[in-house]
């Protein structure tokens, strides 16, 4: 697993509640430490750490593949597939985006 996505705050070394400003300066200082043209690599490394931390929808990205690595979503299908045998697998993924609650406009039924 990549440690950015693990831990972009410790590649930064600051905490989680930390503010803006505190964040940009440990990123400058690192960067300055580690120079892209010496340290291109490590450098990769701290500004997506860096981009993680300060973008709310990275942030949320990184969360959902933390998750998603801990998923075998071919076995969820395959365990459903078994269970409902006489439901194509796209259908039953395309439930997911639909709400259930409500009938379609098109099918009065």
């Amino acid at each position: 697993m990549n440690s950015i996505v693990d831990h972009p705050y410790c590649i930064l070394g600051v905490k989680q509640d930390a503010e803006f400003e505190e964040i940009r300066s440990a990123y400058l200082k690192l960067v300055r430490e580690f120079p892209p043209d010496r340290y291109p690599e490590r450098f990769r490394e701290l500004h997506d750490a860096y981009e993680i931390v300060c973008d709310p929808w990275k942030q949320a990205e990184s969360i959902l593949l933390n998750v998603m690595a801990e998923v075998n979503l071919l076995s969820v299908i395959e365990d459903l597939e078994k269970e409902l045998p006489r439901i194509p697998t796209l259908a039953l993924l395309s439930l997911g985006n639909r709400n259930l609650t409500t009938r379609d406009s098109n099918n009065p039924s």
